[in-house]
């Protein structure tokens, strides 16, 4: 990290921390100012100085979960920013202080919207293989002498397969022609 987003970090804990947390910012702030040759001002003038900021999303949800984030870092509603046509990098003016923050949120969201997607990827794909067995027998489509088993050895969620079936509705199937079926509409 460079030294100048660990100065802003810093005085951003030293303006809003709370007891010894504000107390230990300010004192870690103010030696590594004078360590490096700056002041408070510095920083206020910098802070304010807009400047692109490049953020790494994987797909549009995402996309939105850090257009949220930085609506709420910077309290507006409307973001507006531009992206690489080749990539999939997308670019917002932050000052300093904005970016830091949203680095940090970003970080911590970001991931987690991630993770949380991949686990419901895996619960639908398992919920779709319990809807398959569940719409073959709720609608008796196995040969009379095939059992309800799949052959694989894979266990199934029977309960979860019962709950599928009892919310699928009854369809009534007429043979009207030879080799012709016609389904009746409830």
């Amino acid at each position: 990290m460079l030294i100048k987003e660990r100065l802003l970090k810093l005085y951003a804990l030293a303006q809003r921390g709370v007891g010894g947390e504000k107390e230990n910012a300010e004192k870690i702030l103010n030696r590594l100012l004078l360590e490096n040759g700056m002041s408070i001002e510095d920083l206020e003038r910098t802070e304010n100085t807009k400047k692109d900021r490049c953020f790494v999303c994987k797909d549009d949800a995402h996309y939105t979960v850090l257009t949220h984030i930085i609506g709420k870092v910077i309290n507006q509603t409307t973001i507006v920013g531009h992206h690489s046509r080749r990539t999939k990098n997308y670019y917002f003016e932050l000052t300093d202080r904005e970016y830091i923050t949203v680095s940090m949120l970003w970080d911590i969201y970001g991931k987690a919207f991630l993770q949380q997607k991949k686990e419901l990827k895996k619960k639908l794909r398992e919920e779709a293989k319990n809807l398959t067995i569940a719409f073959v027998l709720k609608y008796n489509l196995l040969p009379e002498k095939q059992s309800t088993s799949n052959g694989s050895g894979k266990k199934y969620d029977m309960d979860e397969i019962l709950r599928i079936m009892a919310g699928m509705p009854d369809i009534e199937i007429k043979q009207e022609l030879p080799g012709r079926m016609l389904e009746v509409k409830k």
